[in-house]
């Protein structure tokens, strides 16, 4: 059964679709920075855990 993804994982997601499938933390940072404009306005451990979240998702 698929599991489902919050809004901002889903805003990570985008971030790693849009460069292939991968990224690295540091490309991640500085497309959530560039994007302030919205609600996200996240510290460094906010990505590290929605990042595990994801990871915990995928297996």
């Amino acid at each position: 059964m698929a599991q489902q993804i919050s809004e901002s994982e889903l805003v990570l997601m985008k971030i790693i679709w849009k460069n292939g499938g991968a990224a690295l933390y540091s490309l991640i940072m500085e497309e959530v920075e560039k994007d302030k404009n919205d609600k996200n306005d996240w510290k460094n451990n906010t990505v590290l855990t929605l990042l595990s979240r994801l990871g915990e998702k995928s297996s």
